[in-house]
């Protein structure tokens, strides 16, 4: 029990022994039955059928006990915590911080973890019912072989769920459930998602599990099986940055998620399932083949996709130029070079974000990137999108550094920038032309110039290029220097000892904005 105390505190406060004896138990039974009355109303030829129905069952109860109750039991922990004031004895603990995190991944979710083989041993016994319906019984090997390495490849998923929903919970003290987030983005738009950001269906393990089911049923690979391994490394890879996140949070919590060196690690981890998405839908068209016709729409989506895992790049290099700043106002000594590594911080972002770009549309398919190679063989369209990227990573940078100085919302600010100055004008243009063509039947003259004004929309209208693009690049660049006179500003003041920021920094140190404090180091 001296192994990891956390371990065995989570499970006797989640739940006794009796219950983790008598709920699987009753799981099982309850399996057991319903399965027998299902084989005796039926007759033996439909056997396979029947095992069939309860594979299915028993996948989605594992789904449920490994992606919902699991890290829901995680973040009740971390809450609990919070609430007792438990969490600050965890972090005077002499335990590392890795074992700390480490029992918060295993304790909490334990009964889940029980149930979950439980269905995993019945559905090896129905895989096996499945197998000799098909007359695979000298295959036996090849179904069952697939039903475990299908188990392989949900539990690096739940890896992967469990140790970002750990890292979210000691963000926001585990007020805030990623679950429902997750499960309400699923009903609302989780296949849209997929289908224009093709990388999500790699990270969220739903080609992985497609190619290994058509294993299962058939006994043969008919998609790529390449994609598994792939999928495996990008969840682990994932995985395992949040767990390192985690463990920098829970010892630090002035600290933002990710430090600049983890969050350039995330977003290299992100570039590469986003590439790896695009390869592999040429091969996997059974996933893909009913849009064909989105490969520019898929570029752009992942794109963005990029740029929002980038925000944390550019949150942890205006943290740090605060904290550097304000440092030397209190004493210390300035450190130049540091500040203009910094700095350059945007720019790497825009250049990161537009090699992801172009090899993305590299991997496109062959019909489908004609169009968008032709842009990046322009010089001035690729100095224009590396304009548009630049100046909104600096624009972002710009303004968290101002939030962080005045003691604002930096989750708040991003979302307001987000919306207000890349989401709003596509929507605005877009709203424009359909009432025009609505009242006229006739296309609006000044469609274009609205899109411009968004970074987004100079990647959208890349391919065209035109006054649009050049005069919506230039005001890009008038907000951009809007924002670097907000934050000069917010740099003067707090020279001066009159930000808010700065003054919460010696009189009450902890105090916490959008998952780091504002307070002293």
């Amino acid at each position: 029990m001296t192994l990891n105390p956390l371990l065995w505190l989570h499970l006797r406060l989640g739940s006794n022994r009796r219950n983790i004896v008598v709920v699987p138990a009753a799981f099982a039974v309850l399996v057991i039955g319903f399965a027998s009355f299902s084989y005796y109303m039926v007759e033996p030829a439909d056997y396979g059928a029947v095992a069939s129905v309860w594979l299915a069952i028993l996948s989605a109860a594992q789904a449920a006990f490994l992606l919902v109750v699991g890290p829901s039991a995680i973040r009740r922990a971390v809450l609990t915590d919070f609430q007792t004031g438990m969490i600050e004895s965890h972090r005077l603990s002499p335990m590392s911080s890795f074992k700390i995190i480490a029992g918060y991944l295993t304790g909490p979710p334990t009964q889940a973890a029980i149930l979950y083989a439980t269905s995993l041993v019945l559905g090896t016994y129905f895989v096996g019912q499945y197998a000799r319906s098909l007359n695979l019984a000298g295959m036996l090997s090849v179904p069952v072989g697939g039903w475990y390495f299908l188990q392989v490849s949900l539990l690096f998923v739940a890896f992967m769920v469990a140790a970002l929903v750990l890292l979210g919970a000691l963000a926001t003290a585990g007020k805030t459930s990623f679950i429902a987030v997750a499960v309400v983005i699923g009903i609302f738009g989780g296949w849209a998602a997929v289908s224009f950001v093709p990388g999500l269906a790699l990270l969220t393990g739903i080609l992985s599990g497609g190619v290994l089911l058509e294993f299962i049923q058939s006994g043969r690979f008919t998609g790529d099986p390449a994609v598994i391994v792939l999928a495996l490394i990008v969840q682990f890879a994932l995985g395992a940055t949040f767990i390192r996140a985690a463990c920098r949070k829970i010892r630090a919590p002035e600290k933002s998620l990710f430090g600049i060196p983890l969050s350039l690690v995330l977003l290299v981890i992100w570039g590469f399932t986003l590439v790896g998405g695009f390869a592999c839908v040429p091969q996997n068209q059974w996933l893909f083949s009913e849009f064909r016709d989105l490969g520019f729409a898929q570029l752009i989506c992942s794109t963005v996709a990029f740029l929002a895992v980038g925000l944390f790049v550019l949150v942890a290099a205006a943290s740090e130029g605060f904290y550097l700043d304000r440092a030397a106002v209190l004493g210390a000594a300035r450190s130049p070079r540091r500040q203009r590594v910094l700095t350059l911080v945007p720019v790497l972002l825009g250049v990161l974000t537009l090699l992801a770009m172009s090899l993305m549309c590299n991997w496109m398919m062959p019909d489908q990137k004609a169009a968008v190679l032709g842009a990046f063989r322009r010089p001035a369209i690729v100095v224009a999108m590396l304009a548009a990227l630049v100046l909104s990573c600096w624009l972002d940078y710009c303004l968290v550094y101002a939030a962080v100085a005045r003691g604002k919302r930096i989750l708040f600010v991003l979302i307001a920038s987000v919306a207000v100055l890349k989401i709003l004008p596509l929507a605005a243009d877009a709203l424009i032309e359909s009432i025009v063509w609505e009242a006229a039947h006739q296309r609006w003259g000044g469609q274009g110039y609205l899109t411009g004004l968004s970074p987004i929309g100079t990647l959208i209208l890349c391919r065209s290029g035109g006054t649009p693009m050049w005069l919506g690049l230039f005001v890009q660049a008038l907000l951009a220097g809007i924002a670097t006179g907000l934050a000069r500003r917010a740099r003067r003041g707090l020279a001066a000892g009159t930000t808010d920021a700065c003054n919460s920094g010696t009189a009450e140190a902890g105090k916490e904005v959008n998952g780091h404090v504002v307070g002293r180091r």
